[in-house]
């Protein structure tokens, strides 16, 4: 056996079927829709803060949960065990920063991006050792922990995440299984 025989079978075996140009296209449509909808429903929810961080956390969730439906990070238990650790990390960030209070307003920079940096780190360690990693939410961590209303930015971010994952949900058993279906009938 050649090399080039060798790495035409080992190629030729990774390949999937190749998809006509016109269903990837449709496939791409339904999912932009799904995405920008969803998105647009949590920013409504989200005029009740100004937080662009938590606006970037949301609208990164939306996308990974419907551009890539099939990535480990965008399952639902991975968006919502994702969120809740980093809103929790998030919020103990917020509490250790404005309890120590520190005399000078160089102190208060300094303390801010410590509490910022130890929120993101436990948020990312504990979604890594409990296996529910979702990268937007270790953003999320630093956007509470800055937030001046850090109770109604965790509202708002879980009542918007629980969203993304009820459309998700619902998206994936209606939408995903039947295209799965279509494409397996081919």
């Amino acid at each position: 056996m050649t090399l080039g025989h060798a790495c035409s079978i080992k190629i030729g075996s990774m390949q999937k079927k190749p998809e006509g140009a016109i269903e990837r296209m449709k496939s791409s449509l339904a999912k932009a829709a799904i995405m920008t909808v969803v998105v647009a429903a949590c920013f409504l929810l989200m005029l009740f803060t100004l937080n662009g961080f938590l606006v970037t956390c949301i609208a990164a969730s939306a996308f990974i949960a419907f551009a890539f439906p099939h990535a480990e990070s965008a399952r639902i238990k991975y968006l919502l065990g994702g969120y809740v650790i980093g809103l929790a990390m998030g919020l103990l960030g917020h509490i250790v920063y404005f309890n120590l209070l520190l005399p000078t307003a160089a102190d208060e920079v300094v303390l801010l991006i410590a509490c910022c940096m130890f929120s993101v780190f436990m948020s990312a360690f504990l979604m890594l050792f409990l296996e529910m990693q979702h990268p937007p939410a270790a953003a999320l961590a630093a956007s509470v922990v800055v937030d001046e209303s850090p109770y109604m930015a965790a509202v708002i971010a879980l009542a918007c995440i629980l969203f993304i994952s009820l459309i998700r949900y619902l998206v994936d058993k209606y939408y995903y299984k039947k295209e799965a279906k279509e494409n397996k009938a081919e």
